[in-house]
């Protein structure tokens, strides 16, 4: 048998150069933060430019008025006659309002007869009836002047009435007998205080 022949290897060369062990990789540069840049200023306007007028003082506003709250006192409650008085308010109101008819025919007919009198003709020669037209003229005057202050009281004794103090009297504040409300159902006063206001000793 024929003898193979020995094919010698070959020692294979390397295929490169052996690499280079590799160092540590070189730290990642760091960026330096940029600076923040500056805030560009505003271009100056024209008008700001120029020197500014004299500053104006500012006007003071002027002070508002204080309120003054008026204090209001309630008014004491006005004195009221007796409950039992006041039930016969009826028959006193009542007879108030035919006096006042009675005294304005009254008064109406003494107006009258002082207008008659003052129409009259005086004669110079009748001295005497002079007189006594003057003294008539005088006493109508008069009558008329009470007429009217008794008119004035009976209004105010109504008004009284519906007040609840009609009976008291307007001094002392005591209820006025009836019996005199009788005679004069307009009084305003006890027969006390009416003495004193008259100057009558008690």
């Amino acid at each position: 048998m024929p003898k193979s022949k020995k094919v010698a290897k070959r020692p294979q060369k390397p295929a490169g150069k052996p690499a280079r062990p590799r160092a540590h990789p070189a730290p990642a540069r760091v960026a330096k933060a940029s600076k923040p840049a500056k805030p560009s200023k505003p271009a100056p306007s024209k008008s700001a430019a120029k020197p500014a007028a004299k500053a104006v003082k500012p006007v003071k506003a002027a002070k508002a008025p204080r309120l003054v709250i008026p204090v209001i006192v309630p008014a004491a409650p006005a004195a009221q006659a007796p409950g039992k008085f006041r039930r016969e308010y009826r028959k006193w109101k009542d007879i108030l309002i035919s006096l006042r008819h009675r005294l304005l025919r009254e008064g109406s007919h003494l107006e009258e007869e002082g207008l008659k009198a003052l129409e009259q003709e005086v004669s110079v020669d009748h001295m005497a009836d002079f007189g006594s037209d003057s003294s008539e003229q005088e006493t109508t005057l008069q009558l008329i002047e009470v007429n009217s202050l008794s008119m004035r009281d009976v209004d105010d004794a109504l008004k009284r009435i519906d007040a609840g103090s009609y009976g008291l009297c307007e001094e002392c504040e005591v209820l006025v007998p009836p019996a005199r409300l009788e005679v004069l159902p307009h009084a305003r006063f006890c027969i006390a205080c009416q003495s004193k206001r008259e100057g009558i000793p008690s």
